[in-house]
């Protein structure tokens, strides 16, 4: 969905489900969505809280560190079940 042009612009689309979408300047095509301001935060602190349970000083379990892991290449589509789980981690290791 990319073009050869480095110009894109963000056009919100209040009538929509998406927030905005990002189309090329130059050609008009379209590029993608762009997040809502929102979730684009939420991802950015839970991308913080993967971070640092994913360092060898926190004490996990097997099946804890294995799930950090997996979630760390899916983020930001996790599920709500499994944001529920980052966050009781977390929680637990007071991050």
């Amino acid at each position: 969905m990319n073009c050869e042009h480095v110009n894109a612009k963000t056009i919100p689309t209040p009538e929509g489900p998406h927030h905005a979408k990002v189309v090329c300047t130059d050609c008009g095509k379209f590029l993608g969505w762009s997040a809502k301001p929102e979730n684009e935060a939420r991802n950015k602190a839970e991308r913080k809280l993967i971070d640092a349970l994913n360092q060898d000083s926190v004490p996990l379990s097997e099946w804890e560190r294995g799930f950090v892991k997996s979630i760390a290449q899916q983020h930001p589509k996790l599920s709500p079940k499994q944001r529920d789980r980052l966050h009781e981690l977390a929680k637990k290791f007071r991050l």
